[in-house]
């Protein structure tokens, strides 16, 4: 692998880069005498059918060795390969001789691969390893290898497996029938580069986590080029966010990813600028999660990838056979780098003009929210939102007697089955209020209304004359409001509500905290109204506590709700479509 290493230093910071190449050189020693026109999956018949022989030639590099388990990732090792011969070096090329061999020890060494195939003039040679031969008996072409790729089910795919798919070739190869001429090369590349992160806190800041997003989820075999030859699937990942930690040393994360080569945008003159404004829509990026605990002085920093010099802000590529190493040390926040945000405090109020903070009534400013969470999601993250999310002030709605869906569709599955929040674990985790909100909203329409998908509509008009008062209005720049999911119901209760234990009695399909929980959540969730007179949550109605409407999707006849009930318990759990519960209420959330 060509190596990369790259300083990125947050608040004051440069960046160098020092390069070692480190390729896979393969030699190929070609001997041949005649062969058939006709050969295919490496078998050959007539007077002119000969035999190359190739040597491979692999230079293990060292300063790529780690410690792998038996599924890990190796980069210098083969455990099969594919060659093919063509007859030329265009797209209609055909195939004049093939063979795949595997090996019961991976090859770390010198080794030999003999191909039949036949004499032939300004051929091209292809050659990849660890890669099933399978994928290849389709091959009749160069232009049927060139659409040969690999697509991943999760960004984590490529180092979770075997040892890394290489390819190579050469073209203008002639084979003649003196064996001694025939000796061309073939230098393997990796289809993925390995990213190291070296993360360093200043003294006083923790390291809470980091996420490396949006990666490609496929790569061709054959080599890219330009912006135009590479990740065919056109889909993209985000790896599994690192959460929880509390580093106050240097961690150094490391990933595997397949090339990325969205090529330059202008804008950014330093690091500093290198943010989601100046860069192309499909870089990749690394999220890094710090807090100070002196201050409750929480950011994120947005470290875009690609580049390959010292002032190569501009670039935004990452190349195959590769291997980076960023060094980033976090000293703080500085109002001049844009890759940088602040995030709020659980319980920071959010105000109208899109700011946040403690107070529950600045100078000046107007409270419209509570936040409930400063980590956002992947797919609301795509959408800019990189903050959090607010709770409102008040209800919607706040009467009950409404349906989630009308009649037509209570039986109706709105999202699909593969959608459903029916276990306990799917409604803590389902953070998509935002996009099943609007999920309704299209397909309702213009019917939408107090009595069509009634939650809906009073959740998506908060903040209107009609609907809550304009005060409440959604700034710009945001979401605007919309009708939780069940998980944002959950994290309401466990970071507003300090419901911190797992849940006492789990029934797989719901589940529930008893010993008061209901109590001891509303009182927390209320603590925070009350002091911007906003609407609190009533657990001691004598019909039966609060239950509040949620967007998430539990069967095609029932929807997910948050219970508050008078006896103290408190449920995560479902209720009919249809149900016109006088207790049921609507509380929209919004991101931002």
């Amino acid at each position: 692998m060509n190596k990369k290493i790259i300083n990125r230093y947050i608040k004051r910071g440069y960046a160098s880069i020092g390069k070692w190449m480190g390729l896979l050189l393969l030699p190929l020693l070609l001997f041949s005498s005649c062969v058939d026109d006709s050969v295919t999956s490496g078998s050959t018949t007539g007077s002119d059918s000969t035999q190359v022989r190739l040597t491979f030639n692999l230079q293990q590099q060292t300063s790529l060795t780690r410690s792998l388990s038996s599924t890990g990732t190796s980069e210098s090792q083969v455990d099969n390969i594919n060659v093919l011969i063509f007859d030329g070096n265009n797209n209609n090329s055909k195939l004049i001789g093939s063979t795949y061999q595997t090996y019961g020890t991976s090859q770390t060494s010198s080794f030999t691969v003999t191909v039949p195939t036949r004499v032939a003039s300004s051929c091209t040679i292809y050659a990849v390893a660890n890669w099933a031969s399978s994928n290849l008996t389709d091959v009749a072409t160069i232009n049927d290898f060139k659409q040969k790729y690999i697509l991943m089910s999760s960004a984590s795919t490529l180092g979770s497996g075997s040892n890394m798919v290489m390819f190579g070739q050469t073209s203008g190869v002639t084979i003649s029938a003196t064996a001694a001429s025939n000796t061309p090369s073939i230098t393997l590349t990796r289809l993925g580069s390995k990213v190291t992160f070296n993360i360093t806190p200043a003294t006083g800041i923790t390291i809470t986590g980091y996420q490396l997003c949006h990666v490609p989820m496929s790569s061709y075999i054959t080599n890219a080029t330009d912006s135009t030859h590479f990740n065919p699937s056109a889909t993209y990942g985000d790896f599994t966010s690192v959460s929880g930690l509390t580093s106050t040393t240097k961690v150094s994360p490391y990933y595997y990813m397949y090339e990325n080569l969205v090529g330059r945008k202008s804008g950014a003159t330093s690091f500093f600028s290198r943010s989601k404004a100046n860069a192309p829509a499909d870089a990749s990026y690394l999220m890094v999660y710090a807090a100070r605990a002196d201050s409750g002085w929480h950011a994120v920093y947005r470290v875009y990838l690609g580049g390959t010099g010292m002032s190569d802000y501009t670039n935004y590529n990452v190349p195959r056979n590769y291997s980076y190493t960023y060094n980033i040390n976090i000293d703080g926040a500085d109002e001049a780098d844009v890759r940088v945000r602040c995030l709020p405090n659980i319980g920071d109020y959010y105000y109208s003009d899109g700011t946040f903070g403690a107070s529950a009534s600045p100078t000046g400013k107007t409270a419209i929210g509570v936040v409930f969470s400063n980590a956002i999601s992947a797919a609301d993250s795509v959408n800019g939102w990189t903050h959090g999310y607010a709770m409102a002030l008040t209800n919607a709605q706040s009467t009950g007697g409404i349906t989630w869906a009308p009649t037509a569709y209570q039986s109706t599955s709105e999202f699909g089955a593969s959608n459903y929040v029916n276990t306990v674990a799917l409604m803590e985790s389902d953070m998509d209020g935002y996009s099943h909100s609007q999920t309704i909203k299209s397909k309702a329409g213009s019917s939408l209304s107090s009595s069509y998908y009634s939650p809906f509509y009073y959740a998506l008009n908060y903040g209107t004359a009609s609907i809550g008062g304009t005060k409440y209005a959604a700034p710009s720049g945001t979401s605007g409001w919309y009708l939780p999911s069940e998980g944002q119901w959950y994290s309401i209760i466990k970071n507003l509500g300090g419901i911190t234990r797992v849940i006492d009695v789990n029934n797989i399909t719901s589940g529930y905290w008893t010993s008061n929980a209901a109590f001891t959540s509303a009182t927390a969730i209320n603590t925070y109204l009350n002091a911007v007179s906003g609407e609190t949550i009533d657990v001691s109605s004598p019909s039966g506590g609060r239950w509040y409407w949620s967007s998430s999707e539990w069967t095609t006849s029932t929807a997910c709700v948050m219970s508050f009930g008078s006896d103290g318990v408190l449920r995560l759990t479902a209720s009919d479509k249809s149900s016109t519960s006088t207790i049921s209420r609507v509380r929209p959330a919004l991101a931002f």
